[in-house]
C-alpha cells in the first residue's frame, strides 16, 4: 500500500513573525490610546482658583459676577471643566485685570487663546478653561444721602418713595427709633446711629442725655454708646448729631473711635465744626471713614432747597464720592429732592450708600 507524502506546511519565516507581532502590539497601542482619556479638570479647577483669587484682588465683589456657568466637557479623548463668567467692571480696573489674567495663564503653563477689550479665553490649544465676558461700566460719580435725626415719627414715605438709596442716621431712644430700626433691618435698608455728641454752645443746644461729652471718660462713654446702640439696634457705623465741640477734641475722639474700631463699625464726620479732627483721627486708628461734604437743607424753604441742590448737583459732578446731609423733619426736603434727582442723574450721577462710599 502505497504511503502518502505528507503536506508540506508553509513555516512563517523569523522576520515575518516579528513584522506581525509588531502590528499587533501597535494597533493594540493605538486602540489603548484611543480608549485613554485624558483628564485636564485639575488644571482647569487650578486655574479657576487662581483667576477667583485675583478677581478679589482687584475688590471685584460677588455682586459684580453677573452670571457663572460650570460646565463639564469632552472631546477628542480630553474631558475638563470651563467656566464660563460675565462680570461687570469699571474702565478703570479693566485693563489691570487683563494683564494680571494673563500673568496667571504664564504662571499655570496655559495661554491666552483669545482675546479682546470684552472677553478673554485662557485654556490649552483650543481647549478653552476659562471664558471671562467683561460688561463694561461707565464710570459714574458717587453721592451718598444721609437722611438725619430719624426717630421722631415713624412716617418716612415721601423719603421711601424717592426709589434712591439712602442711609437712614437714627437717633436714640425717641419714641420710634428702635421700630424703624428694626424694620430697616428687616428691608434691607441702609441705616446707622446718629450719636450725639456735645455741642460748643452746651448752654443753648441740648443734645440729650446719651451725649457723649468731652469731660467724660472710658467708662462713661461706652456706657453712653451702648445704651444708644441698644435703642438701635443692627447699626454698623455712626455719624455724629451736633458735636462741634467733641468732634474737635483730638483726646476725646480717640477715645471713642478705639471703641468702634473694637465694635467693627465706622464713622461718619458730620462735620459740624471746621474744626473736626474726627474723620483723620479715624483713619489715622484704622477706623473705615468719610465727612460729609455738604448740608442740604439748613432751611426748610423750597427756593433755598433748590440753589443747594444746585451746588450740590455741580459739587458731586466735579467729585468722584460725595456724602451729603439732610434732615427727615424738613417738610420740603423730600419734594425737592424728587424733582431734582434726575437732573443729577444727568450729570452721571450715581445714589449710593454711605457703606459704598467708604469701599
Amino acid at each position: 500500500m502505497p504511503v502518502k507524502k505528507k503536506k508540506k506546511r508553509n513555516k512563517l519565516s523569523l522576520p515575518l513573525k516579528i513584522l506581525i507581532a509588531l502590528v499587533i502590539l501597535f494597533s493594540a497601542y493605538q486602540f489603548f490610546q484611543i480608549a485613554k482619556v485624558k483628564d485636564l479638570t485639575g488644571i482647569s479647577l487650578k486655574l479657576e482658583q487662581a483667576i477667583g483669587r485675583k478677581l478679589l484682588e482687584h475688590d471685584i465683589k460677588a455682586h459684580q459676577i453677573l452670571k457663572r456657568f460650570q460646565t463639564e466637557k469632552s472631546e477628542r479623548n480630553v474631558k475638563w471643566i470651563k467656566f464660563t463668567k460675565e462680570i461687570e467692571i469699571s474702565p478703570s480696573k479693566l485693563s489691570d485685570v487683563i494683564s494680571d489674567l494673563k500673568k496667571i495663564a504664564w504662571q499655570e503653563s496655559v495661554k491666552v487663546l483669545d482675546l479682546d477689550e470684552a472677553q478673554i479665553k485662557i485654556g490649552i490649544n483650543e481647549i478653552v478653561f476659562n471664558h471671562l465676558i467683561f460688561k463694561i461700566l461707565e464710570d459714574k460719580n458717587l453721592i451718598a444721602l444721609i437722611v438725619d435725626d430719624v426717630g421722631y415719627t415713624k412716617n418716612i414715605k415721601p423719603f421711601l418713595e424717592l426709589n434712591i438709596p439712602l442711609t437712614y442716621a437714627i437717633l436714640p431712644e425717641l419714641p420710634y427709633s428702635t421700630v424703624l430700626a428694626k424694620e430697616f433691618k428687616r428691608s434691607n435698608i441702609p441705616f446707622i446711629l446718629h450719636m450725639p455728641m456735645e455741642p460748643k454752645n452746651l448752654a443753648d443746644n441740648n443734645p440729650g442725655e446719651l451725649a457723649l461729652l468731652t469731660r467724660m471718660d472710658r467708662e462713661q462713654i461706652l456706657k453712653n454708646l451702648n445704651k444708644a446702640l441698644t435703642s438701635v439696634q443692627g447699626a454698623r457705623g455712626l455719624n455724629n448729631h451736633m458735636g462741634s465741640k467733641f468732634t474737635s477734641d483730638i483726646g476725646a475722639m480717640s477715645i471713642l473711635l478705639k471703641i468702634i474700631k473694637e465694635k467693627k463699625m465706622f464713622f461718619i464726620d458730620s462735620a459740624t465744626s471746621s474744626d473736626t479732627v474726627g474723620m483723620r483721627t479715624a483713619l489715622e486708628m484704622g477706623v473705615p471713614s468719610a465727612i460729609n461734604n455738604f448740608f442740604i437743607d439748613n432751611r426748610d424753604d423750597t427756593s433755598y432747597l433748590i440753589k443747594r441742590l444746585e451746588k450740590l448737583k455741580k459739587l458731586a459732578s466735579k467729585r468722584k464720592k460725595t456724602i451729603a446731609i439732610c434732615h427727615i423733619t424738613r417738610k420740603n426736603t423730600a419734594n425737592a429732592l424728587k424733582n431734582y434727582i434726575p437732573e443729577m442723574e444727568k450729570e452721571n450721577i450715581k445714589f449710593v450708600s454711605v457703606e459704598e462710599i467708604l469701599r
